[in-house]
C-alpha cells in the first residue's frame, strides 16, 4: 500500500513540476517519505527494484543527492532499465561533485544504450568540468561515426558540442572541423554558416567569411536579428580593415540596430567616426562603449562559469540580467528559454515574468 502511495505521490509530483514546482517538491518529499516507512516495515533492501528506483528519483527531485545514492543500491537487476537507474545515480553523483563516480555510471549506462545523445553529452560535461574537455570531445566525435544515418540533429548535436568546447579553448581550427562536418550533412542552417563566417573572420580568411554571411545577408538562410548584427559588425571590421571607414560605419549602425548596445559595434563605431571627422558623435558613444564592455566581460566570466557547470542557476540569472541592462532583448529571451530547459523547476516563469517588465520599462513591447 505504502509503495503504491509513493509512486502515485511521484506521478502527481512530476505533472505538477512546470507549473508549480514548490507543490512538485513537497509531493516527491511526501513519496519519499511513504517508500521509506515501507521499509521500516520489510527492513532494507525487501522493496521492489521499481520502488527503490522511484523513491531515489524522489530524493534526487528534493536535492537529497547522497540518500538516493544508498537507496539504488538496490535497484539495479541488470536488465535495460539500468540504464536508466545508472543515468540516475550519475546525475546524483555529479551533483555532489564526485565527478569519477559520475563518469562511471554514465558510462555503464551507456552500454545499455550506447547511441543515447543525451547520456553521451552529459558525460561529456562531466568530463569537461574535470578538465578532460579534450577527451571528451574525441569521445563525441567519435560516436558521430557510429550512429545511424541519415545524418540529422543527433549528429548535429554532438557536433555542436565539440564545437563549442574548442570555441572555448580558442582554438579556431578544432572549432571549425565539426561545424565542416555538419555543413557536409546539412549545408543549409542559418546558425552554421554564422558560426562559420566568424571562424574564418577571426583566422584573417575575410573573402571566405564574407562568403558564409552572403546567404544570410540576401535572406536566404535565416538568423535572429542578434545573430545578423554580429555579421555586420564583422562586416564592419572587415570594411575597416581594407581602409574603408564610410562603409565600415554603415555596417556597424546597421549592427547596432539589430543587436543594440554590442560593444565590438559600439567600438568599431567610434573608430569609425573618429576617422570620418565626427568626433562630437564618437565622445558621446563613450560611455554608452565603457558600459557594453563592462557587461560583456561579465556576460563571458558568467558563460564561462555556465561551461562548467551548466545547471548553475546563479549565473545563468545574472546573464540574463546583463543582457537585459544592454537591451539586447532576443539574446535575454533565448537565454531564459535556454535557462527553463537546462532547469526544469518551474523557476523560469518569474524569469519570463521579469524580462517581459523590464522590456515594458525599457519602452519596449512585451
Amino acid at each position: 500500500m505504502l509503495q503504491t502511495l509513493g509512486r502515485v505521490e511521484s506521478f502527481a509530483a512530476d505533472k505538477a513540476r512546470r507549473s508549480n514546482p514548490r507543490a512538485a517538491n513537497l509531493a516527491y518529499q511526501r513519496s519519499a517519505d511513504a517508500f521509506q516507512e515501507a521499509q521500516r516495515g520489510v527492513g532494507p533492501g525487501k522493496l521492489s527494484k521499481q520502488s527503490y528506483h522511484t523513491w531515489a528519483y524522489c530524493l534526487f527531485r528534493v536535492q537529497k543527492h547522497a540518500e538516493a545514492i544508498t537507496q539504488l543500491q538496490y535497484a539495479f537487476d541488470g536488465s535495460p532499465r539500468d540504464a536508466m537507474r545508472h543515468a540516475l545515480r550519475a546525475r546524483c553523483h555529479n551533483a555532489i561533485r564526485q565527478g569519477k563516480q559520475a563518469i562511471a555510471d554514465f558510462t555503464a549506462a551507456l552500454k545499455f544504450t550506447p547511441q543515447d545523445v543525451g547520456l553521451l553529452i552529459e558525460r561529456a560535461e562531466v568530463r569537461r568540468r574535470l578538465g578532460k574537455g579534450a577527451l571528451a570531445a574525441a569521445e563525441l566525435t567519435v560516436a558521430v561515426d557510429t550512429l545511424p544515418s541519415p545524418h540529422g540533429a543527433a549528429h548535429t548535436r554532438l557536433l555542436r558540442w565539440v564545437f563549442e568546447y574548442f570555441l572555448g579553448q580558442n582554438d579556431v581550427d578544432a572549432a571549425i572541423a565539426p561545424l565542416e562536418r555538419i555543413r557536409k550533412a546539412q549545408p543549409n542552417l542559418g546558425w552554421l554558416r554564422l558560426e562559420l563566417g566568424i571562424l574564418y573572420y577571426r583566422k584573417g580568411a575575410f573573402d571566405r567569411a564574407v562568403a558564409e554571411f552572403e546567404p544570410l545577408l540576401d535572406g536566404t538562410l535565416s538568423v535572429k536579428s542578434y545573430g545578423l548584427g554580429r555579421v555586420y559588425a564583422r562586416l564592419g571590421l572587415i570594411a575597416r580593415h581594407k581602409g574603408e571607414p564610410s562603409k565600415a560605419e554603415k555596417h556597424f549602425r546597421r549592427a547596432l540596430e539589430l543587436s543594440p548596445n554590442e560593444a565590438t559595434a559600439l567600438r568599431g563605431l567610434v573608430s569609425s567616426l573618429n576617422r570620418n571627422g565626427k568626433r562630437e558623435e564618437a565622445l558621446a558613444l563613450i560611455p554608452a562603449l565603457r558600459t557594453a564592455v563592462r557587461l560583456e566581460e561579465e556576460i563571458r566570466r558568467l558563460s564561462r562559469q555556465i561551461g562548467r557547470d551548466p545547471r548553475n542557476k546563479g549565473a545563468r540569472a545574472k546573464k540574463i540580467l546583463s543582457l537585459c541592462e544592454l537591451h539586447r532583448w532576443d539574446e535575454a529571451s533565448d537565454e531564459v528559454e535556454l535557462y527553463g530547459q537546462v532547469i526544469p523547476d518551474g523557476s523560469v516563469v518569474q524569469l519570463r515574468s521579469d524580462l517581459a517588465r523590464r522590456k515594458k520599462e525599457a519602452g519596449k513591447t512585451p
